[in-house]
């Protein structure tokens, strides 16, 4: 599975900002999003006024009243607040991603990128190594076009999950400003909650991936197939049954990445 392991590419497109991930999707992607900003301030300002004008009518009818200035400076304060909260909603996106990044470039680090344990995995793959009739020769050869084949697979899958990672924030992020908006109300809180839940897995998958690519090399390790010398058919044959079902299980996990951060989050 030497290509699958947590190298420095895979690292960096894992941990990556969106504006090295793609420069010119992320000025758009920002111009966007201030865009949308002054539509969520529209929003907030129409929010404002609903509520202002509703308290000011359930002040008058229960206490006989107008709003005290307590109440009326509370209320401009939350929604003042809320304004800044929406004018720094990329920011606040970005600071998310960087976190993360942050959480999953020492996960990787920690102990060495690789981490190899040198396990005797790297030999299994070399014919030169086991004792082999002709036409075995010919079984080694697809089992071992099956483990390549699975090692190009899964890192394809990770090339495509970090596409659809960045692909999915790039929207998310645009729409930060409404969203924020709508939390102020009662009846879209839930969901600008589920909205931030979203956002808190689309950024933690990539945590998830460097554990699962972080580990494969422990995974790997086979202490039935000896470090040097001839091994026969049996014993090979063995160790690449077995080496052949960790990488499916390797390929589910990787597959699974997202489904697995979302019951860590509860989303």
């Amino acid at each position: 599975m030497n290509g699958v392991v947590l190298d420095k590419d895979k690292l960096n497109q894992l941990t990556q900002s969106l504006s090295s991930w793609n420069p010119t999707a992320s000025s758009w992607v920002n111009d966007i999003t201030h865009a949308l900003m002054f539509i969520g301030f529209a929003i907030l300002g129409i929010m404002f006024l609903l509520e202002w004008a509703k308290t000011a009518q359930r002040f008058r009818e229960t206490q006989g009243t107008p709003l005290t200035s307590e109440v009326m400076v509370n209320l401009g304060l939350r929604y003042f607040i809320a304004t800044l909260v929406i004018g720094l909603a990329p920011q606040i996106i970005d600071a998310m991603l960087y976190l993360a990044n942050a959480i999953g470039h020492t996960i990787a680090t920690t102990g060495g990128l690789h981490n190899q344990s040198n396990g005797s995995n790297a030999g299994l793959w070399d014919m030169s190594r086991v004792d082999l009739s002709w036409y075995q020769k010919g079984i080694f050869g697809i089992i071992s076009f099956l483990n390549s084949l699975g090692t190009t697979i899964i890192s394809m899958l990770v090339t495509v999950i970090v596409f659809m990672r960045f692909l999915t924030l790039c929207v998310y992020k645009i729409l930060s400003p409404i969203m924020l908006a709508a939390s102020l109300h009662e009846d879209y809180r839930s969901v600008s909650i589920n909205y931030w839940k979203q956002v808190a897995i689309v950024l933690l998958q990539s945590v998830v991936l460097i554990i699962i690519l972080k580990l494969i090399p422990a995974w790997q390790t086979d202490s039935d197939f000896p470090l040097t010398g001839k091994v026969s058919y049996s014993q090979w044959q063995w160790a690449a049954a077995l080496a052949l079902v960790k990488l499916f299980v390797v390929g589910w996990a990787v597959i699974g990445s997202q489904s697995m951060t979302r019951r860590l989050i509860g989303g």
